[in-house]
């Protein structure tokens, strides 16, 4: 099974444990119209972890990952950007590609049907333009919290994003 499909499967399960604010009934996004365009977000602001999960404690003070702002913009063609502003004034933009992933509902269905079915997730492959550095981010429609949701590593907070 290939990283990017074990990553996928990840972030889906573990997103049924993130803490999020209930929606209201109506227009769950159990899927998005169209997800090319811009799309922003707030990563907060978390504790530094070792390798165990335990926070980092520096001169008797829990060491932190201060907020960024994410900026992801999706093109045709599979092509797609990202660019991520730090709390203290560093950006870094990155440059890659995105797959999407049907729905469940979707995956069951014929093939007549998947044709027209929107997708329920976009999974971006992306390389810094100017250091390589590597990074692996998921957007997914969550019904239950009624809004699109960032997912990163699993030591990464998730987050929701919007147009």
């Amino acid at each position: 099974m290939s990283a990017l499909m074990v990553f996928a499967l990840a972030a889906i399960l573990n997103l049924g444990c993130a803490q999020t604010e209930k929606g209201s009934a109506t227009a769950l996004p159990a899927s998005v119209e169209s997800w090319l365009g811009d799309w922003k977000g707030v990563q907060p602001e978390r504790a530094m972890r070792n390798s165990n999960g335990e926070a980092l404690v520096i001169r008797g003070k829990e060491a932190t990952v201060k907020s960024s702002d994410f900026f992801f913009t999706i093109l045709e063609g599979g092509k797609a950007t990202m660019r991520q502003e730090f709390a203290d004034g560093r950006t870094m933009n990155f440059s890659g590609t995105w797959k999407g992933q049907l729905t469940d509902t979707a995956q069951s269905a014929s093939a007549a049907v998947r044709e027209s079915t929107s997708l329920g997730a976009i999974v971006f492959d992306l390389a810094a333009n100017d250091t390589g550095a590597y990074r692996q981010y998921m957007l997914l429609a969550d019904q239950e919290a009624n809004q699109v949701i960032c997912a990163g590593k699993a030591s990464e907070p998730r987050f929701a994003v919007e147009r």
